[in-house]
């Protein structure tokens, strides 16, 4: 496989809203996030149980297994039918508090989830190795 491949493979399997965040983040200076299998199941388990419970609201404990990450952080948006990856991080940079997250160099890894076509939820993490 040439080099062109595998970069465009890599870039095929990089979850839309985490392109778009790191389309932000190129734009400001900063180096991108890497996409995290497990802050990306949490996000995923996460938004699903938003619509499963019918609330929209932070949670206190992101959950991902102990010693992973030394911070971790959270944002969250909902829309209409068709609410794109692209439409949440447009939302999130929009307000002060979630740009600052989205354009936090404290973190390092993220994770993007969401249920159905309307409730996007990221999980970010700054690695403890």
């Amino acid at each position: 496989m040439t080099s062109a491949a595998a970069l465009l493979l890599s870039l095929a399997t990089i979850d839309p809203t985490i392109v778009a965040v790191n389309t932000e983040r190129a734009r400001h200076g900063l180096k991108p996030f890497a996409q995290h299998t497990v802050l990306e199941r949490s996000a995923d388990r996460f938004a699903a149980r938003l619509v499963r419970t019918n609330r929209f609201a932070h949670e206190s404990r992101i959950r991902v297994p102990a010693g992973r990450f030394v911070r971790l952080g959270e944002v969250l948006a909902q829309g209409g039918r068709t609410f794109t990856p692209a439409d949440a991080v447009r939302a999130w940079m929009s307000s002060p508090p979630h740009r600052r997250i989205l354009l936090s160099r404290k973190f390092t890894h993220a994770g993007a989830g969401a249920a159905g076509s309307t409730i996007r939820v990221m999980h970010f993490g700054a690695s403890s190795s």
